[in-house]
């Protein structure tokens, strides 16, 4: 997303409105919520929250968190784990940093999102990006670019896979990598 944003601190929740593209971003406690801004000809909803993350033998379910603005991005902050957005010129990034091993014997870490709305979500052939659609079938949305790195900056391997269209799975190779992780 790009282009003049506006930021409106209406309690309790934030909000970003891209003109150039007509969407509204709400920060509500727990996820992030997108829909059309101005008069859409069409009418849609999706919003995705980050609900757990987990290794081999460990999995943590995480509760829901407010919104913080901190360090010229907004953060929800999770016990070993800090979801942000970004506001670019070249578009909103959503981002995860994985502050420590989450399982000390896990070669991967998986973060999962659940969605939700009225856009139907498809993960591209390299596993790295997600489609989503209206129920006519066009494409509304992407949610692209999955990349991972170490806090040396050595690129790690990471995928999407979605369970029965409402939890996405970003996995991430984590053997022999150095936290905290950055997942974007």
């Amino acid at each position: 997303m790009q282009h003049r944003q506006s930021v409106s601190h209406a309690d309790p929740k934030l909000e970003i409105i891209d003109a150039r593209q007509r969407i509204r971003i709400r920060f509500e406690d727990g996820g992030v919520t997108l829909t059309p801004a101005g008069r859409p000809s069409t009418r849609w909803v999706w919003s995705v929250r980050l609900v757990g993350v987990g290794g081999v033998a460990s999995s943590l379910w995480l509760e829901t968190q407010r919104p913080v603005v901190a360090r010229g991005r907004l953060e929800y902050r999770h016990p070993g784990v800090t979801e942000w957005i970004l506001n670019e010129p070249e578009g909103m990034e959503h981002g995860f940093d994985v502050l420590e091993p989450i399982d000390s014997e896990a070669s991967e870490v998986e973060l999962r999102l659940a969605l939700g709305g009225s856009l139907l979500p498809s993960v591209g052939p390299d596993g790295r990006g997600l489609s989503l659609r209206d129920p006519h079938g066009r494409i509304l949305l992407h949610y692209d670019g999955l990349q991972a790195f170490d806090r040396t900056g050595r690129q790690l391997a990471a995928s999407m896979a979605l369970d029965r269209a409402q939890l996405l799975r970003i996995r991430v190779d984590v053997a022999g990598a150095f936290y905290p992780v950055v997942v974007n």
